[in-house]
């Protein structure tokens, strides 16, 4: 299975996981996309109006939680829908980097499934995207693009979410630590390719 059809690059988001004791407004500071790993209340009161795209987590000690559907749909109501549309919502990434040997992998698909029919269900699922997140360690062939494959030992645990992503025309997302590929291959790949900054195409696939 080629990954140049599948894996949506996230590039650099700035990140906000924990806001303790402290003010912030995003109204008057534009930084494009933000991702926050859980549904911090503050970070996401202050990001109301601030036309900043964000990428909202869900934990991955909730993933049992939304394997139900009812729990599901009360996340979305009350992490999503409770803050639209003044916060501009556009991904939603069901766990961070489960592996399938996790006992939580059991419960990737199904809360997927699940936070994908609550967002449905409010008729949000073209303008917010529900997909999962995935390492690169997953990943047995990275370079060049053209060839990019899963290992097949993680097919039977990726497979069935690739289906559903597929029928939701959703990207697979993946965390993508592009310096990590240049040191462990500078030979093959220089450091601008790595760090997207190259002004021109560096290779032609």
């Amino acid at each position: 299975m080629q990954l140049h059809r599948l894996v949506f690059a996230m590039g650099c988001l700035a990140t906000i996981s924990q806001i303790h004791g402290k003010s912030f407004n995003f109204t008057n500071q534009t930084t494009g996309r933000l991702r926050l790993y859980d549904p911090n209340q503050q970070a996401l009161q202050a990001l109301r109006g601030s036309n900043n795209e964000v990428m909202l987590g869900v934990p991955n000690d909730q993933l049992q939680n939304l394997a139900d559907a009812s729990k599901a749909q009360s996340w979305v109501q009350s992490n999503v829908v409770a803050y639209r549309p003044s916060v501009r919502f556009r991904y939603i990434a069901v766990g961070n980097e489960v592996p399938p040997s996790s006992w939580l992998a059991q419960f990737i698909l199904p809360a997927l499934v699940n936070v994908f029919n609550a967002v449905r269900s409010v008729g949000l699922e073209s303008q917010i995207k529900v997909s999962i997140t995935i390492d690169m360690t997953l990943i047995g062939v990275s370079y060049p693009p053209s060839a990019g494959a899963f290992r097949g030992d993680v097919r039977s645990y990726l497979d069935p979410i690739i289906g559903h992503l597929a029928w939701a025309r959703t990207p697979l997302l993946a965390n993508i630590y592009t310096y990590f590929s240049y040191s462990g291959n500078p030979r093959d790949i220089s450091l601008p390719y790595a760090l997207f900054t190259s002004p021109s195409p560096i290779i032609w696939d």
